[in-house]
Order: C-alpha cells, then structure tokens, then sequence
C-alpha cells in the first residue's frame, strides 16, 4: 500500500512538471526544421526558409543576417529566450547549467552534440549577397545646378526586398568618391532607389565617367560607362541592357525609351556611328536622262530650260494657227 502510494505520488509530479519541461525546449536555429523555427516569435514560414538557407550562425545575434529580420525583431527573439545555436545555451539557462561539469566542459558537449556547427574559421562560409540590382538611370548634367540635380537611379528585379548595407556606390575617373550605404538603406521588390549627388557626394564627370556598384564583398555587380554627356537627358538602360541618352526623364520610374531614339545601339555610352545612316552629299548626287549624266547642282538649271523649251513650243504653236488662219481668210 505504501508503495502504491509514492508510485502516485511520483506520477503526480511527473505531470505537474511535464509542462515546464516542454515549456523550456529550446530551438536550435543551425538544426531545426522549418515547423520548428516557424514557432519563433515574429518568424514565418518565410523568414524560416531564409534562416535555414543562411546558415550556419555563430549567435543568436547572426540573426540578423536574414533578410527580413531587423534589430527589433531580433530583441523579440532574444526576449522569448527560445533559441539557441549549435545547442550553446545561455549560461543563465538551468538547463545549459545542468548540462555542465568540469570534467565535460562545454566545448567538448558541443563537438558530440548532433549537428552542432563550432565556432571556427574552417566552418565559417562566405556569405552571399543577391545580384539582380543594377544602375538604371543616371542624370550626369541637367539642365540646372549639377550639385543639386545630379542623381544615380538603382532598379532591384528580385521579387523581394533587399537590404542595401554596407553596398558602395563608387565613381572611377578623376577624384575618386565613395558612398557606402547606410544599414537603413534597402531597395523594395521590383522597386526604384534614387541617390541625389547631394547625398552621395559622387561628381559626375561630363566629359567621361565610369560608375560601379560594389556588394561589401567588394564584388563589382554592375557598372556603366559613358562620355560626353548630353545637356538636360539622362542615359538609361533599355531592356536588351544597351544604354542611350533621353530625354524622357524618369528618377524613381520605369524607363521610358521612344523607338525613334532605339535606332543607334550602343554599349560603351558612344554612339555607333557604324549604324547610322550615311549622310547625304548633295554635290555628289547624280543622274542619267538621254545618256547624259546630270548632277544635282545643275538639275535645277536643267528644269528651268526644258520649262523654257515646253512654252516656247506652245508659242510656235500658236503662231503658226494664226498664219494658217490668216492664209484661208484671204
């Protein structure tokens, strides 16, 4: 009977503890399924995909890597105390406590720890920035101040928003200018950014200028060219990626390219003279009547005669009636 009774008893506990045991089952964010990381506060199905896509992480506060996840979200998750890396939990954590003895220090847990990634420069993998941010738009001499109208115009085509931070805008001929975005810089889905030259500090040189776009991997992800710039047009990129000079100006809109203006190809900011239509020397025009050549400068001369020719014809004409008239009269 006595036995029975502490075998209630044990079971008693048993489930009044149960839940405080589920309640304290932490997320490993370099192992965790994408059902499990959805349970984070603030994290969707999403932002679960991007996390397990940006892995490995080193701390909680690599969190912030992810697209998606700013500082606030990421305090949220720190606060919900939910989330762990590599199964290192917070040394104030009663379980992370528990799990630690001097003759197992926590380094030797985590190299036996299924899945544990451990802080090191071997395991350590570049990270990857999105490419599909291009120059699009650049209005290098308006028609007003240069240090007031100048503007750069980037086009984002991914279909999601991109953070910007620590990208560089940088100008390459003459005094070299750098402008490195700010982290609260970003770029909307299919969107426009337009930087002002007032905001950049880049000059853009008239005469001749080369624009790159720097990921802060320092990979060059796209660059323009171009030379003697046209007074009041931007130059814009068109959809086979060619660049010509217009002057529909369209800052923090899509393109606006007239076809009249698509005729010339260009590809280094010249204009290929290859194909444009020869033009037209008037003093070189010439022409065959009657076996006779006839150039375009004495074509008018030659018109002017057979004019002369037509209505002195019709003046013999007629005179010869009159004569023939008077001749049956008499």
């Amino acid at each position: 009977m006595i036995i029975l009774s502490r075998l209630i008893v044990i079971l008693s506990l048993l489930f009044l503890f149960t839940p405080v045991v589920f309640a304290t089952e932490k997320i490993d964010i370099n192992t965790a399924s994408l059902e499990q990381l959805d349970k984070i506060i603030g994290i969707g199905p999403v932002l679960a995909q991007r996390i397990i896509e940006t892995r490995p992480f080193y701390s909680v506060d690599d969190l912030i890597k992810v697209e998606g996840i700013g500082e606030k979200t990421l305090q949220k998750i720190k606060d919900q105390d939910l989330v762990y890396v590599g199964g290192q939990l917070s040394s104030d954590d009663p379980i992370a406590a528990n799990s630690q003895t001097e003759a197992e220090p926590l380094s030797d847990l985590l190299n036996e720890t299924p899945g544990t990634v451990v802080e090191s420069e071997e395991n350590k993998s570049p990270l990857t920035y999105p490419s599909g941010i291009i120059i699009n738009e650049i209005l290098p001499s308006p028609e007003g101040p240069d240090a007031e109208e100048e503007w750069i115009e980037l086009y984002n085509k991914n279909s999601f928003i991109v953070s910007l931070a620590d990208w560089k805008l940088e100008d390459s001929i003459g005094q070299i200018n750098t402008f490195v975005f700010p982290e609260d810089y970003q770029i909307t889905a299919n969107g426009f950014l337009v930087i002002s030259r007032q905001t950049s500090r880049i000059i853009l040189n008239n005469d001749e200028e080369s624009l790159k776009l720097i990921q802060p991997d320092e990979t060059v992800i796209d660059q323009v060219n171009f030379k003697d710039a046209v007074l009041g047009q931007s130059y814009e990129r068109t959809k086979e990626n060619n660049w010509l000079w217009t002057s529909s100006i369209t800052p923090g809109f899509e393109n606006i390219l007239p076809e009249e203006q698509k005729i010339p190809e260009q590809t280094d900011g010249r204009i290929n003279q290859e194909l444009l239509p020869e033009p037209i020397d008037l003093d070189d025009q010439k022409a065959t009547i009657n076996g006779q050549e006839i150039t375009v400068k004495n074509y008018y001369l030659f018109l002017f005669a057979l004019l002369i020719a037509f209505f002195a014809g019709i003046l013999v004409f007629v005179i010869r009636k009159k004569l023939d008239l008077k001749k049956k009269l008499k």
